[in-house]
């Protein structure tokens, strides 16, 4: 015969500064009770987890529950420190924005995602062993140059998601140009902010500020100045390095080749 049942508030700490929040109901042969610590859960911060049973409310009859089945959902997440996973960062905040699965064979079996205000956060999923952030990663500030292999070349910055891995020095290779070259980006700085601005995967703003006009681009149209112009008009760069692209122009604005990008090179000279 089922005993009385219960409904019950938790608390999972994984150990690591994140915990997460939530209720239950299920049968009092559960053994709940408040104050209540179940301790031994390993997870992925390689820490070992523990439940706080922070609250018990006995209904005094059987609503249905019996042995270790239950119903337990998550009603937040706080996110206090990194999981190790190489995903996110941590944002020190709690979230409310979760979707709660499982929970139908008592503490253990729930999981769910994790979601901060702007559901941008790619490292939501959770359950008590995988952890989330919800943070949308540390952005950055990079700045470049990207060299035709002509001699051409030309620089510029741009604001992206840290996950775009760019760091300083590291050179992209690979971007074959109307010179006959493979062309190739060099990374000259990076800043982290150390927080999240905006930015999440792929998407970026990238700018071009300088183009050097240093070697003739064979498409017959122009020739080298082998000088530095600053009069760039720049578009695109949503889409990390390779989507940028603009116009340059001498101190005459006469010259007829100004179209660049990372195909097509500009020449200075009229």
């Amino acid at each position: 015969m089922a005993g009385n049942d219960i409904y019950f508030s938790y608390t999972y700490y994984y150990g690591n500064g994140d915990s997460y929040t939530g209720y239950g109901y299920g049968d009092s042969s559960l053994g709940y009770y408040s104050g209540q610590y179940l301790t031994g859960y390993y997870n992925e911060t390689y820490n070992y987890g523990s439940y706080s049973i922070d609250y018990v409310y006995d209904y005094g009859y059987d609503t249905g529950y019996s042995g270790s089945n239950t119903n337990i959902y998550v009603s937040s997440y706080y996110d206090g420190g990194g999981d190790y996973d190489g995903v996110g960062t941590p944002s020190y905040s709690t979230t409310y924005n979760v979707s709660s699965y499982g929970g139908y064979y008592g503490l253990g079996s729930e999981y769910g995602s994790a979601y901060n205000s702007s559901y941008n956060n790619s490292d939501a999923l959770f359950s008590n062993y995988y952890s989330a952030d919800t943070s949308g990663g540390n952005d950055i500030y990079f700045s470049y140059t990207y060299y035709y292999g002509n001699g051409d070349s030309y620089t510029g910055y741009g604001y992206g998601d840290s996950s775009l891995g760019y760091y300083s020095g590291q050179y992209l290779t690979g971007y074959y140009n109307e010179t006959y070259n493979y062309g190739s980006y060099s990374i000259d700085y990076v800043y982290d902010y150390g927080y999240d601005t905006g930015y999440s995967g792929s998407n970026t703003n990238i700018y071009v500020s300088s183009y050097y006009d240093g070697g003739g681009d064979y498409d017959g149209v122009g020739t080298p100045s082998y000088s530095t112009t600053y009069n760039v008009s720049s578009y695109g760069g949503y889409y990390g390095l390779g989507s940028e692209y603009g116009s340059a122009y001498n101190s005459s604005y006469n010259n007829s080749d100004a179209l660049f990008s990372n195909y097509y090179s500009a020449d200075l000279v009229f």
